[in-house]
């Protein structure tokens, strides 16, 4: 319960083209713990929500603001909702913009 991922993601790419193909691609990546840099404990459970700032290179990650965020939340809190296991349960917003089809 309450396992909420607060991460800061470096893109590597001089623009993002597509910001919801994007987060849908890094969402995926957070569900299926395929980051090359990163992974996930699960040995208490998978994320209950995801809040993912994403800048295009690591220079610009002191000092300047994301070129994006991402947000994968609960459609209700307080439920025993996971990332993994009820994907139907959440929502995806980008830059606080609710996507329809996460």
């Amino acid at each position: 319960m309450n396992q909420d991922e607060i991460l800061t993601v470096v893109a590597n790419r001089n623009q993002i083209e597509d910001k919801e193909d994007f987060a849908k691609f890094l969402v995926e990546k957070c569900k299926d713990n395929s980051f090359q840099s990163v992974r996930f404990s699960t040995d208490y459970g998978y994320a209950t929500s995801l809040n993912l700032r994403v800048y295009l290179w690591e220079d610009e990650i002191e000092g300047q603001e994301p070129v994006m965020v991402v947000e994968y939340k609960p459609v209700e809190w307080g439920m025993d909702y996971d990332i993994v296991h009820d994907p139907e349960k959440f929502q995806m917003y980008v830059d606080g913009e609710l996507m329809e089809n996460p």
